[in-house]
């Protein structure tokens, strides 16, 4: 009981410090919000670059530059010059939008839109700027190849194309190769579900997006996942302890864990945006080895598959838990506190031996067992409903002992999901 307590702090605490840590990132003379989109922090954490979102500023394709003093304050916005140059009519040449600083501080990688026919190029594309010497590089040139980003080893470069995440990588000749979607469960099949503006963190494995996939708490929700050893994607996590009723995207990391993020909504006359930046600090370690519900089933974050209880097995005639099985409820816990609206079926079965009755009996029992370990990890009994189906529903035929130990299993069913 005391381990159980004991993981339930840890949860309920590493919750509370996620949540009590944002902030919202004000102009330090005026402490009015910074209003912005299309953001990027610098490695060190000192300077943040994006595109202006109050009024005098949001249709204008240019990029500004702000000193960050602390986790909440930076200072007045000023324009960046090397992405602010006009035409001999005024006009901005080009847009830079949703930048990306490379790890190493010395390279910004940008979507390129021309503005004006003294644009470099009249191609639209992802480009590269190098800070020592000045230079503009043209990389993909595609209509709809936007918001770049690079691994640390500068070997990988991801980018959004029309609501997907593609990567390129790049050849032992400095050439970046054909871009290639990252597939299932990052994109969906569904069309009406897109993923925007990836961002890979210092890790190289860990990829943070905005998406409007199912399940997302507002219109578009942050995400993230993560990059296994065996060159699987885990499926994308709901970052729920940031996403809100409003819209949240354009995420970008410093080295010392510091999350700059956007959230941002309609104002009331349907026509202005309400986007300012906020900030949190990430923990260490981002770990992801747990459960979430996508498009109506419970499924596993390290496999992408649904998570099927069937190997949360028993002992003939008994209704004790195994370790294992408590182990796989001990995630199902946390899935179930974070969602108190999540209500589940908790169906118990049996094997075949014995006569009808006594199994129904058993896989009732059985039922409450586990509702009765969910209880001791904090989940709400209104949020469990145990049954027991006896013999009445095998999941494979009871001709071998190897096939009643997988019909002597436990299933749950969404009833009601939030």
């Amino acid at each position: 009981m005391i381990r159980i307590i004991w993981v339930l702090l840890c949860f309920f605490w590493h919750s509370f410090c996620v949540q009590a840590q944002i902030r919202q990132l004000k102009i330090a003379h005026t402490q009015k919000p910074l209003l912005a989109s299309e953001l990027a922090v610098s490695p060190d954490g000192k300077y943040l670059i994006f595109k202006r979102m109050d009024r005098q500023w949001e249709s204008q394709p240019i990029l500004f530059r702000t000193e960050l003093l602390s986790d909440s304050t930076c200072s007045e916005p000023e324009l960046l010059p090397a992405f602010s140059q006009k035409d001999k009519t005024g006009k901005y040449i080009f847009r830079a939008g949703t930048p990306f600083i490379t790890y190493d501080g010395k390279q910004i990688y940008y979507e390129y839109d021309p503005k004006s026919s003294e644009a470099p190029v009249r191609d639209k594309g992802i480009w590269v700027y190098d800070i020592a010497t000045n230079q503009h590089k043209e990389i993909i040139k595609s209509e709809l190849a936007t918001s770049p980003s690079v691994s640390p080893d500068g070997k990988s470069l991801y980018f959004e194309n029309n609501g997907k995440i593609l990567v390129s990588r790049k050849d032992a000749k400095g050439m970046w190769g054909t871009p290639i979607p990252l597939p299932a469960p990052v994109n969906s099949e569904n069309p009406n579900e897109m993923n925007v503006f990836p961002k890979i963190l210092e890790d190289n494995k860990t990829l943070l997006f905005s998406s409007n996939r199912s399940g997302s708490i507002g219109g578009w929700d942050l995400y993230a996942t993560t990059l296994q050893p065996n060159g699987k994607w885990t499926l994308p996590v709901n970052l729920d302890s940031l996403n809100t009723q409003a819209d949240e995207s354009w995420c970008s990391i410093s080295q010392n864990r510091i999350l700059y993020f956007v959230r941002w909504r309609r104002l009331g006359d349907g026509r202005t945006n309400q986007s300012e930046v906020f900030t949190v600090r990430l923990p260490a370690k981002m770990d992801f080895n747990g459960l979430s519900i996508y498009a109506g089933n419970i499924y596993d974050n390290l496999t992408g598959e649904p998570f099927q209880l069937g190997e949360l097995t028993f002992a003939s005639n008994s209704s004790e838990l195994n370790p294992a099985a408590k182990k796989s409820l001990e995630k199902l816990a946390k899935l179930l506190i974070s969602k108190p609206n999540v209500i589940l079926e908790i169906g118990a079965h049996t094997d075949d031996l014995g006569n009808d009755e006594t199994n129904l009996q058993l896989s009732q029992r059985r039922a409450e067992s586990v509702v009765a370990y969910l209880l001791d990890l904090g989940v709400p009994s209104k949020q469990m409903r145990p049954k027991g189906y006896g013999e009445s529903q095998p999941k494979v035929p009871n001709t071998s002992e190897h096939n009643r130990k997988k019909n002597r299993r436990v299933e749950f069913k969404l009833i009601v999901n939030d």
